[in-house]
């Protein structure tokens, strides 16, 4: 019964997997052909712009135009996308801190050696414990869930 359990749970984990990877492929491709749509409206309006400035300024003017403006919003792009840096405060000097006296140090409480019997050690990972309770927890609803079937 456990092994019938194993197979249909191993099973359920393919199909979702799949599941997730086919979405996964179609929101992907779906997001490349968004984004060189979006590439191939700015090359037309970009081109647009060019034609439209060609009367007062001429071809290559209008071209220059056009490609200056396009390389401010890159920058002003690139600037938006750069990640924060903390700010250095203009004065050049660090920040002042207290300077710590001998007098104002306390010694920490002192703490018990530690025990050399094994069974009073305490375990502080849980992960362990945690695992084998869902294990436990597994196999006892496996095993009620055989019965009824």
């Amino acid at each position: 019964m456990l092994r019938l359990l194993l197979e249909q749970f191993t099973r359920d984990i393919r199909i979702e997997m799949r599941l997730r990877a086919r979405r996964t492929i179609t929101t992907l491709i779906w997001s490349i052909i968004a984004g060189l749509l979006a590439l191939v409206g700015l090359i037309f309006l970009l081109v647009a712009a060019a034609m439209g400035l060609t009367p007062e300024l001429g071809a290559a003017g209008a071209t220059a135009a056009v490609g200056a403006g396009t390389l401010v919003f890159a920058g002003i792009a690139l600037a938006i996308g750069q990640p924060r840096r903390p700010r250095v405060r203009s004065g050049g000097a660090a920040p002042a801190y207290p300077a710590a006296s001998a007098a104002a140090y306390t010694a920490p409480p002192q703490m018990p050696p530690p025990a050399t019997d094994p069974s009073s050690m305490r375990q502080e990972d849980r992960s362990g414990k945690t695992a084998m309770a869902i294990t436990g927890a597994a196999l006892l609803a496996g095993l009620v869930l055989g019965r009824r079937l």
